[in-house]
């Protein structure tokens, strides 16, 4: 399965192969290539780990530290120390923090310079591997600091998923879920076979991953720089970085951007926009994505809308939330910092509305 993107650096591709065998040689000329490389990959990887010991190597401690933006100097000497030059290119194998750093420098050295990335998370699979964007942390503030910047390629290989421990596989799934709200047919097949690809069957995650990214790409390819309907895609993710930020990272990414799902989703009923059967719908599955919800420690409302406050899309007084109005129907929403917002996060968190159907 093959995807070919359009996008302001012209078109670059991504190829899904069954199985990739862990011969990465086969992808890559070590003359001019130079690779950063999450550690974890090459604990759980060892063919990978042997055929790398041939190219210039970076290793990667994937953490939100290492991608803060004082960080990245240290990566930037290493790789001029290795003479790295213009028509040279970076090759990113690793999940979204090894992607976000390596595309990041990837933009700004020597005024850009190609790169190749291999996804090895879900997460990245089936989300961040297509769309351009780069992000950095800046002061302890997620993803303040970016620019727009596509790789030449990607290859998405199931095999390279088969070490990731199962909460990550669910992490990645929910991550995809805010997809597949974009579309009604999408979204009822995710739901039929949620319970198999939850089970890491490889033929049912490789047709989420291609679907999720086919539903991307229509969109990047006419708001690449995320000035008008891309917005929509930030569905799930300003209150999942909120609880990201507020469970300090504990919880993974597509874990946090699910409930975030749900809770827009409760915002959106308490305000009379979303029918609570369909919110009830998606808060099934959600459960079973983030089975952590049955132990989930009480959060202290002032503090998350504190890290609410500090999501990059927010104005002084109002919130720009996304919010879903049906199933395929999704609306950016202006709600103001008041009491009534206030009361509905209350709600949602001390009475567990979370674990609850709506009645």
């Amino acid at each position: 399965m093959k995807l070919k993107i359009k996008s302001s650096k012209g078109f670059y591709e991504l190829e899904i192969l069954n199985n990739m065998n862990n011969n990465i040689l086969n992808y890559l000329s070590k003359t001019n290539c130079l690779v950063l490389v999450d550690q974890n990959v090459l604990k759980k990887h060892k063919k990978i780990n042997s055929q790398l010991k041939k190219f210039k190597l970076i290793k990667i401690k994937s953490s939100e530290k290492i991608k803060e933006y004082s960080y990245l100097k240290n990566i930037i000497d290493k790789i001029l120390h290795f003479k790295f030059k213009r028509n040279h290119f970076l090759v990113a194998i690793g999940g979204g923090i090894v992607q976000d750093i390596t595309s990041f420098i990837a933009s700004i050295l020597f005024r850009g310079v190609k790169w190749v990335f291999f996804p090895t998370t879900l997460e990245a699979q089936g989300d961040s591997c297509i769309g351009s964007k780069t992000s950095i942390n800046f002061k302890n503030k997620k993803n303040q600091i970016g620019t727009f910047y596509p790789p030449s390629k990607i290859y998405v290989s199931n095999n390279l998923l088969d070490t990731l421990p199962k909460a990550h596989i669910y992490s990645g799934i929910g991550e995809m879920l805010h997809y597949f709200v974009f579309s009604k047919k999408d979204l009822f097949f995710f739901l039929k076979n949620l319970d198999s690809a939850l089970s890491q069957k490889s033929n049912l995650l490789n047709e989420y991953i291609f679907r999720s990214l086919k539903i991307k790409k229509k969109v990047i390819e006419r708001d690449e720089f995320d000035l008008n309907e891309r917005n929509l895609f930030n569905f799930g993710h300003t209150f999942g970085h909120a609880l990201e930020t507020y469970f300090k990272f504990k919880l993974p990414h597509g874990k946090c951007v699910a409930i975030g799902i749900d809770i827009a989703n409760y915002v959106s009923y308490r305000i009379g926009k979303l029918n609570k059967d369909k919110r009830n719908i998606l808060q099934k599955a959600i459960i079973k994505i983030v089975p952590e919800l049955n132990n989930l420690k009480k959060v202290d409302v002032e503090k998350f809308i504190k890290y609410l406050r500090n999501d990059k899309k927010s104005e002084i007084g109002y919130h720009n939330i996304i919010l879903m109005y049906d199933f395929g129907k999704i609306i950016k929403f202006r709600q103001k910092d008041n009491k009534f917002f206030k009361e509905i996060l209350k709600d949602y968190f001390d009475k567990k509305i979370y674990l609850n159907q709506v009645i």
